[in-house]
């Protein structure tokens, strides 16, 4: 089981790859079978090409977006986040407020 100390580096590691728009050190931030099921409800991404297709699909036609964590809370090798979104779609700014959960496995 990772560390909490592990978690809260994979966890900046995501947010900040995420707002310098650093696709690479995102991805490999994912287990290589990872799921991502984003937004909840919707069809799951399995594994790193899935992954990396979401990825896509949220810088396309102009859109733009920023992950800012306002609350985290871990628990075994899990980590709960309440998460403000800003985004450009449509040429329209958006803010989103979401709770997101993530495992994380072993480094």
């Amino acid at each position: 089981m990772p560390t909490t100390a592990q978690i809260e580096q994979a966890m900046a590691t995501h947010f900040a790859a995420w707002n310098r728009k650093d696709r690479d050190t995102w991805m490999r931030n994912f287990a290589p079978d990872a799921v991502l099921e984003d937004p909840v409800g919707g069809p799951e991404k399995r594994g790193r090409d899935a992954i990396a297709k979401s990825w896509d699909n949220s810088f396309t036609n102009g859109q733009d977006w920023t992950i800012e964590p306002l609350f985290q809370c871990i628990c075994g090798n899990e980590a709960a986040h309440l998460v403000r979104s800003r985004g450009i779609v449509g040429g329209k700014q958006v803010e989103i407020h979401g709770v997101e959960i993530y495992t994380i496995d072993d480094p």
